[in-house]
């Protein structure tokens, strides 16, 4: 609220803006993945999906690895849903650490609360946890941790990829001698001052 309003014709997302969405992506994709695989190790004890799934055609559709599959992806899911809303905080600048007015919008802490409410729902609750396919009572310590561990990396991640960013810019500002309010674009032959993240 402190910057200049854009120009009208200036899209939502400006090109650096969708920078930042897909390496926020890539970040949070990865460590999904990897707390996956590394369910799939903890529970499963396989990698492969095609042995993976032989084995539950061969035990049955509530057989052992079916079973254990279901703690893996769980395990994903806490991780993916925490993950998220630690990116809630970070996405809320572009250049701030996500600890600056950490607690200032109560509105966002209602939605982050109930989203932490809906996951205990979805994984505690009879009915709703077995139509999701999640197995919340059955996950062990290492499992909750694992998933804490990935949204901890989310966090560090995304704000590690600010880090580098700003320190781009800087650089690019640097070696350009161009100030930190620069003239970005034109509309109708007015110049629109706007900070350059």
């Amino acid at each position: 609220m402190k910057e200049q309003p854009r120009p009208k014709k200036q899209p939502i997302l400006l090109p650096w803006m969708w920078l930042v969405t897909v390496v926020n992506s890539i970040i949070l994709a990865g460590v999904i993945m990897a707390v996956y695989t590394w369910g799939l190790d903890h529970y499963v004890d396989e990698f492969d999906v095609d042995e993976i799934g032989e084995d539950i055609r061969e035990e049955g559709h509530n057989s052992y690895t079916a079973n254990q599959l279901a703690k893996a992806r769980t395990v994903a899911f806490i991780a993916l849903v925490w993950s998220e809303n630690v990116r809630a905080y970070t996405s809320r600048s572009f250049d701030k650490l996500f600890v600056v007015d950490l607690l200032s919008n109560r509105h966002m802490q209602s939605a982050v609360g109930l989203a932490q409410a809906a996951l205990y729902l979805a994984l505690f609750l009879p009915g709703l946890s077995d139509v999701l396919g999640l197995q919340g009572m059955d996950i062990d310590l290492q499992g909750w941790l694992a998933a804490f561990v990935g949204a901890v990396a989310t966090l560090v991640l995304c704000e590690v990829s600010k880090l580098v960013r700003q320190a781009t810019v800087s650089e690019s500002r640097a070696h350009k001698g161009v100030s930190k309010d620069e003239v970005v674009e034109r509309d109708s032959g007015k110049k629109s001052i706007q900070s350059v993240v």
